[in-house]
């Protein structure tokens, strides 16, 4: 009975073996090629196949894969999809490029041993669910698999209630934001590119901000599966900001009403007064004697002194605020152009175009303000030789435009502490409701671009 077993055993055995062996003389004419360090677990891919008899060539990297495919002609291409060092989709577009492969199948593999996807998610949800800020997962169709607790206390729903509904339906958003956060999703699937932005939802206390950042998940392909939005309240930061633009403001203004209160002083007080004082000196002039050399050259000297006083005291008004600001802005800035080339030697040259707009005070200031800014830096800092000044209207806004042809510099440099006159710049842009663009490039000049907007309808003079 044991012998009669042993050879049934021995039959199933060269069964067996005639088996394995007509399946190696099979496969032995199919060659395949292993893209991947061949490390960890695809090892177990590897030492499977060469058991079954095929015939195995392994390539490092892509920088050696078409070479070993050109050697060895092979049937199939596996590339290694648990190589995290291995551009897997740059391989494969290798191969797909390649005429002399055409044809030739190109597999991604990976042993299911290799990944752990539940220990990987539970790993990815425990820091979600322990940051301060709302993070959404979206699949490819834009529905939401995922709302971390953060978004569900801030939303009062629950990931069961909003996983797999209406694609960003959001709580407390305007119709343009919710138009803005799909389209910038689906942007972000479409191309594997993150984005940032800002978001304003209307709430019960007002207005918040929140900081919007949307990038994208990719499977070990390098293929895009998902894309994670993740918001974060800034509002407190956004609303200390405004508060100290609001305080920097009233300082500001704070400061042109003194500036004018102590140039109209200047211009009514001081300078009347140095005025009698001027004719009094020369009518002590005209009454002393034709003898009287003495007399004469000390009531000269004081003349002198006087008017330079005078001047002195005109200069500081108008450096204070120019009367002639009160004439208009655009008379303000043929002062102030002009002014500018015959203290400095600089040609400065004012273009305006057709202006009827009607602005206030403060806008007016702003602009002026902001030219004599800039003439001021181009004079201390740039060696120009040439400034042109440009003052035009457009449909919604004026625009004041500063180019000179000096030096330049580094637009980086805007940040750094010293920089106030052109961070002030900025600052009067936007307390007149508008802006501030500086560009700039070493060698190539600076341009000063501030766009201060009006009503579309509002005619007057400026």
């Amino acid at each position: 009975m044991r012998n009669a077993r042993s050879g049934h055993a021995r039959r199933n055995d060269d069964t067996y073996q005639h088996m394995a062996a007509t399946s190696s003389a099979r496969s032995r004419s199919r060659k395949i090629l292993f893209v991947g360090a061949g490390a960890g677990q695809s090892v177990s891919t590897v030492e499977l196949l060469q058991q079954l008899g095929l015939g195995i060539r392994h390539a490092p990297d892509r920088a050696s894969a078409l070479q070993h495919a050109h050697a060895a002609r092979p049937d199939l291409v596996m590339i290694d999809a648990t190589d995290i060092g291995l551009d897997c989709d740059g391989v494969r577009r290798d191969f797909e490029a390649d005429a002399k492969l055409a044809g030739v199948p190109v597999l991604l593999v990976a042993h299911p041993a290799a990944i752990d996807p539940d220990a990987s998610e539970r790993q990815w949800r425990t820091l979600a669910e322990n940051l301060p800020v709302s993070i959404i997962r979206y699949d490819l169709a834009c529905r939401p698999t995922y709302l971390s607790a953060a978004y569900e206390q801030l939303a009062a729903n629950t990931a069961a209630d909003s996983a797999g509904t209406a694609p960003l339906v959001r709580p407390a958003l305007s119709a343009a934001d919710s138009t803005r956060l799909a389209a910038n999703v689906r942007e972000v699937l479409a191309s594997g590119a993150s984005a940032e932005f800002e978001l304003s939802p209307e709430t019960d206390g007002g207005a918040n901000w929140i900081a919007v950042r949307i990038v994208p998940e990719f499977c070990p392909a390098g293929h895009v599966v998902s894309a994670l939005v993740i918001g974060q309240d800034i509002s407190a930061h956004r609303q200390m900001e405004q508060a100290l633009r609001a305080l920097a403001n009233r300082r500001e203004s704070d400061l042109e009403e003194e500036r004018h209160r102590i140039a109209r002083e200047l211009h009514d007080e001081l300078g009347q007064q140095l005025v009698g004082l001027r004719m009094n000196v020369n009518m002590l002039h005209m009454l002393s004697g034709k003898n009287e050399v003495r007399m004469h050259e000390v009531a000269d000297t004081m003349l002198t002194l006087v008017d330079t006083l005078i001047q002195s005291t005109r200069d500081v008004s108008a450096s204070l605020r120019p009367t002639i600001l009160d004439m208009g802005l655009i008379p303000a800035l043929e002062w102030l152009t002009s002014r500018f080339t015959r203290h400095t030697g600089i040609r400065c040259q004012l273009k305006v175009d057709q202006i009827e707009a009607e602005m206030t005070a403060e806008q007016a200031v702003a602009i002026f303000r902001i030219a004599q800014e800039s003439l001021t830096n181009a004079a201390t800092h740039s060696k120009a030789t040439r400034i042109n000044v440009t003052f035009r209207r457009e449909p919604d806004a004026l625009v004041i435009e500063i180019k000179d042809n000096g030096t330049g510099f580094d637009v980086q440099n805007v940040r750094k502490p010293n920089a106030f006159g052109l961070v002030g710049m900025r600052e009067r842009a936007l307390a007149a409701g508008g802006e501030a663009v500086i560009t700039s490039t070493p060698r190539r000049g600076t341009v000063v671009r501030a766009r201060i907007p009006v009503a579309p309808g509002d005619r007057g003079s400026a």
